[in-house]
């Protein structure tokens, strides 16, 4: 089976790649034209292909990531394997106003369309994404690997309230919450986000609290703006001392300063995507996401 990757490779991807095919990196020829158009040519074909594709910006990953599936299909491949390790625009699945779009949709059509058949990424962001999808999603859960990862800082004795920062990921704190242990109380915010300015702001939390130190998990930082109204809550509340579980840690803005302000004992995140070198002012510990894709992978290649 043969890997194809876009131009200049991440860390996880050249992993996965080595993983399948240790001669990946001959198996694509990009080139960039002078007006920025990009140039692909597949030397090497087979009828079974993974493609390690991007969704989330900056720069052309999208139409990369499109282009490749493409010219392999054109090229008579038979069946495309599409890893994206964070499945960028997940979040916009649903329309809130008139004349909204609905990029998640468009772009599973779009992979399907160019000829992928089955897609595997890591904790997609709502099951709306799947079920809408022409074809099939294999989304990882994460929060195995994240408890695993915090049971090794934390101390039963110190009492502890896992988080949802809203209703929506409430799931994924029960999750966090059974693996880690089951008598402990989950709690979760009502979130509102404004759809013209984006601003979110939270009012009552429901739920069972015991103690003074939170757990707060989810799936995506992006401005840190969730999480940021979510601390300034708890503290409402009475919680003291926080811990920060996510899965894709985009940190875009300014999210490092905003998450540093906020004081947290540790945090914990996966590589898939990479990581500012501004982060190295956090408490972080990145949990590696190759162990999961693999594992995933091979269930069906």
């Amino acid at each position: 089976m043969n890997v194809y990757t876009l131009p200049n490779p991440r860390p996880l991807e050249i992993a996965i790649a080595k993983k399948w095919d240790k001669k990946f990196a001959q198996n694509t020829e990009w080139r960039q034209f002078t007006n920025g158009e990009w140039h692909l040519r597949v030397p090497h074909m087979l009828s079974e292909a993974i493609v390690l594709g991007r969704t989330e910006m900056p720069g052309d990953h999208i139409f990369q990531t499109l282009t490749l599936i493409d010219t392999l299909k054109r090229n008579s491949a038979q069946r495309i394997t599409l890893i994206l390790p964070y499945f960028g625009y997940s979040r916009h699945d649903r329309i809130v106003r008139t004349g909204d779009h609905l990029p998640a949709d468009l772009l599973t059509k779009l992979f399907n369309r160019c000829g992928a058949t089955r897609i595997v990424t890591v904790d997609l962001h709502s099951s709306i994404t799947e079920k809408n999808s022409p074809l099939p999603i294999s989304s990882i859960d994460f929060v195995p690997e994240l408890v695993k990862a915090f049971k090794k800082v934390w101390r039963k004795k110190e009492l502890l309230t896992i988080v949802s920062p809203d209703q929506g990921s409430k799931h994924r704190a029960n999750a966090f919450r059974d693996l880690l242990d089951s008598s402990l109380p989950v709690c979760w915010l009502e979130k509102h986000r404004d759809p013209v300015t984006g601003k979110v702001h939270a009012h009552e939390l429901f739920g069972v609290k015991r103690g003074t130190t939170a757990l707060i998990t989810d799936d995506i930082l992006d401005t840190g703006s969730t999480i940021e109204e979510c601390v300034r809550q708890l503290k409402i509340y009475g919680f003291k001392t926080f811990y920060l579980c996510v899965t894709h840690p985009i940190f875009s803005c300014t999210a490092v300063q905003t998450i540093r302000a906020l004081k947290f004992k540790h945090i914990f995140v996966s590589n898939t995507v990479p990581l500012s070198h501004k982060t190295q002012m956090l408490p972080i510990t990145i949990i590696d996401a190759f162990p999961a894709l693999v594992a995933t992978l091979r269930t069906f290649l």
